[in-house]
């Protein structure tokens, strides 16, 4: 039977394992009608400077969408085709609206 301590301490390791995962960041804007524009795609890894992924066109009609789910959809899709971060696909995607 292990006591509390050790309980405790493996839960602890868990966390912090989950928590070096890496953040996908999309930084997006408004386009004139309203719709969200993918303009960007960077990762950030725990106590690291963020890497740019991906500069898209501002004009290619690809990359507007209606809400943020397909946002975080299509980022997830282009980082999988990314040569150098192609297996943090399955990361958390956060959306940064630029103003």
């Amino acid at each position: 039977m292990r006591d509390r301590a050790s309980r405790y301490a493996t839960k602890k390791q868990t966390t912090s394992a989950r928590r070096s995962s890496p953040l996908l960041i999309a930084y997006v804007t408004r386009t004139p009608k309203g719709k969200i524009r993918l303009r960007r795609i960077g990762i950030r890894f725990e106590g690291q400077k963020e890497e740019v992924i991906e500069s898209l066109p501002s004009d290619d009609p690809r990359y507007v969408f209606n809400d943020d789910y397909k946002v975080r959809k299509s980022t997830h899709s282009i980082v999988k085709k990314s040569a150098k971060f192609a297996r943090f696909y399955d990361a958390s995607a956060r959306i940064s609206y630029d103003v």
